[in-house]
Parts: C-alpha cells; structure tokens; sequence
C-alpha cells in the first residue's frame, strides 16, 4: 500500500504545481516560468539530500542512470511537451499525454520483467480512458498539422520511458532522495540550454507575484518527484505509472476549490472522473 498511496501523494503535488502555475501565467512568459519553477525545485531538493544522503550512496553507474531519468523527463519531455502546446494546442496534446502509463507499463513488461496482472490492465485502461474524457472537455480551435503531433508523441514516450529508468537506478541506489535529486538537476540544465537556446526569440519576462507563484510550483513538483521516487522503491512500475496519471483528476478539484475557473460539472467531467476512480481502485485493492 505505500507504493499506491506515494503514487497518489505524488499526483496530488504534481496537480498542486499546475494550479500555481496557471496563477501565474497571467504574469509571465511560460518558457520563464518553466526554468524558474524547475530551478526552484532542483534547488530545495539539492539543499535536503546535502543533509540527508550518505556518502555511500553516491555511485557513479546509480547516479547516471538517475541523470538519464531527468533528461528524459521533466527535462526532454517537457520540452517536446512545451512545444507541441504551442504547436496543436492543450487539448489536443493531452489526449497523446494520456496514453502514457499504457507506454509504461509496456515497457516495464519488456525491460523490467514486471509482471502485469489483468486487474492492472483494466485499472490502466479506465484511467487512460477517464484521464482522455477530463483533458478534452475544452474544446480548441486553432491550425495545425498532422506531423505536429509528433511532439506530443515525443514528449509521451519520454515522459513514459522516464519512470522504468527510474526504477531501474533505484535497483542500482535504493534512496529516492538521491533519486529525484539528480533527477531534477539533469532536467534544470536541459530546460535552462533549451530556454537559452528560446531565449534569441524574445526577452524572457515575469512580474515578481507570478515568480513566486512558479517558485511554489517547483517546490509543489519537487515534492511531487520525490514522492513518485518513494512509490518507485516500493512497488512496481505496473502498479505506480497508472496512478502517477491521476493528476488530471486532482488538477480539477483543485480548481473547483482555488481557481473557481469551472463553471460546472458537465457529463464529460463527471464520466472521466469516475473512470479515473474506479481504475485505480482496481489498482490499490489488488
């Protein structure tokens, strides 16, 4: 059970960042917000695991591994991911995005040798199809092109490969602060070469109430990672990537709560969220 419960704790911190976040993009460029919200959360985590981690876990092949985990994601998934928001819009990408635990789960059956149970597969499948009912209920409309896609693609398969390379460095160092540690530095430098890189299209801008919105959503996130890693050393891949997807959920109770932005419960809503329950009910009562 507290592989399950971290899983769920993790996606309530990760939904918790999102709110932030969208507080302050009122107030600032995405791209500036992106960098600081992922500085922000590499460094209270670097801060805590210089007290914490013993010099003993610090082996080189664990803490590749670990680096390789963060360059997958949040670091290239999150730049695929920021671009194809630009590119095909929200909804669009987020229907891809929702396909993640069932990449996931694949290829922690493949690599891994984790075992898949029947009552794993139905709970993926009905937070896949809960999770692709929430992120469609706003429709938009805007141009693009099929190979636009290809982004969202790019940023789902890293996102997903992500979390069975994490796994795989907890089997080489057991301590999830080590874990999300590296992982958050590795994804602070690809994001901070990448905005660099952005950076010739435009002066990066962001009013002071929105810097300290992305700094608690880094700090919302880092959090959320450290959790995900705790649900990684406790249980399988199988079980942890279902409920990691959860987030949407979340993401919409709490804006019922804080942002006050959803009018009300349409049929959409209601239909993805008791979807996203049942699955992973089917998942925590194994």
């Amino acid at each position: 059970m507290p592989a399950e419960l971290f899983a769920l704790l993790s996606s309530l911190c990760y939904a918790s960042s999102y709110i932030f976040a969208k507080k302050a993009l009122k107030g600032s460029d995405p791209l500036a917000g992106v960098l600081l919200s992922v500085g922000a959360g590499a460094l209270l985590l670097v801060g805590v695991a210089l007290l914490m981690v013993p010099s003993e876990h610090l082996l080189l092949v664990g803490i590749l591994i670990f680096a390789l985990a963060g360059f997958c994601a949040p670091g290239l998934g999150r730049v695929f991911s920021f671009i194809a928001i630009s590119r095909v819009g929200v909804s669009r990408s987020s229907l891809i995005y929702a396909t993640e635990p069932l990449l996931t789960v694949v290829v922690a059956r493949w690599f891994l040798g984790e075992v898949l149970t029947l009552q794993i597969i139905l709970g993926t499948v009905l937070i896949i199809l809960g999770v692709m009912n929430l992120s469609q209920e706003k429709r938009e409309h805007r141009p693009w092109r099929l190979q636009d896609l290809l982004y969202a693609i790019l940023a789902t398969a890293f996102y997903g490969i992500s979390t069975v390379i994490r796994k795989w460095g907890l089997g080489e160092i057991p301590d999830p602060l080590l874990g999300a540690t590296v992982n958050s530095l590795s994804a602070a430098v690809l994001v901070g070469i990448f905005a660099s890189v952005r950076r010739g299209e435009g002066r990066l801008t962001m009013s002071r109430l929105a810097g300290w919105y992305y700094v608690a959503s880094g700090v919302s996130s880092a959090v959320a990672i450290l959790f995900m890693f705790v649900s990684l050393n406790h249980g399988d891949v199988v079980v942890v990537s279902p409920l990691l997807s959860t987030r949407p959920l979340f993401a919409i109770l709490l804006s019922f709560l804080f942002l006050r932005d959803v009018e009300r419960v349409t049929w959409r809503i209601f239909l993805g969220g008791v979807l996203v329950v049942l699955g992973s009910a089917a998942i925590t009562a194994r």
